[in-house]
């Protein structure tokens, strides 16, 4: 009796087949996305800001000092840097103003008109307005 226990149990467990189902993991493609960098000041009159990012496309880093223009009525126009048609996951750069005066530096990012992050700096005496728009975007 035993022998035909253990003869049973043994072909019970040969004839368990048991076959791995592969795990298929689909790769979402990478869509491309239109950014939008809006940098933004409240100071009166001539404001210069330098201003460094990266370009994955060109593979460099851009940087240089930049002036807001300002409307007829002298209410500052925002400086927008875009990138239609963005593939890649980091936006990564940064701006400051080369003085301590008491005036706003904002950047916004919006990605496909929608906004994802926003940053503001205010100078003071002995410190200058320094943003840092470092973004990891999300697939």
């Amino acid at each position: 009796m035993k022998k035909i226990i253990t003869t049973l149990i043994i072909f019970v467990f040969i004839s368990c087949n048991t076959t791995a189902v592969p795990l298929v993991i689909e790769e979402i493609p990478n869509v491309p996305k239109n950014i939008e960098i809006i940098l933004t000041t409240n100071a009166p009159s001539f404001d210069e800001i330098v201003v460094s990012y990266r370009d994955f496309d060109i593979q460099d880093d851009l940087y240089g000092p930049r002036r807001f223009t300002y409307d007829s009525s002298g209410n500052p126009e925002p400086m927008i840097i875009s990138f239609p048609e963005y593939i890649y996951k980091e936006i990564i750069g940064n701006a400051y103003r080369n003085n301590d005066l008491p005036y706003s530096l904002k950047a916004q990012i919006f990605i496909d008109e929608e906004l994802v992050f926003e940053v503001e700096s205010i100078g003071s005496p002995g410190v200058y307005a320094t943003i840092f728009f470092d973004y990891t975007i999300d697939s």
